[in-house]
């Protein structure tokens, strides 16, 4: 499958997501073909897709944008420290289970 290439718009993210359903849907059936087919299949299959640049709902960017002034610290990097710290989280928890 195609690596994904940063995207200018919500829309021509969404627009690429249709018109590559196909190329999804086949590295599903090969994933599940090798065994590969397990529980986060999507997310990783998606991250290993993603654009460099995230697009946030306008409403998480002000809520990010509150919080990182309560504690003084750039939004951006805010927001890559809870990224971070989610992932690890979620990686700690798929380890332990």
């Amino acid at each position: 499958m195609k690596k994904l290439s940063k995207f200018n718009s919500e829309a021509e993210e969404a627009a690429w997501w249709y018109d590559h359903q196909d190329d999804i849907a086949q590295a599903f059936i090969e994933a599940e073909q090798h065994g590969t087919l397990r529980h986060g299949t999507v997310a990783r299959l998606a991250a290993e897709h993603l654009p460099s640049n995230v697009l946030l709902p306008d409403h998480d960017l002000e809520l990010a944008r509150k919080q990182a002034q309560a504690v003084g610290v750039d939004p951006e990097d805010y927001i890559r420290s809870l990224l971070h710290e989610a992932l690890l989280r979620e990686e700690q928890k798929k380890h332990s289970a």
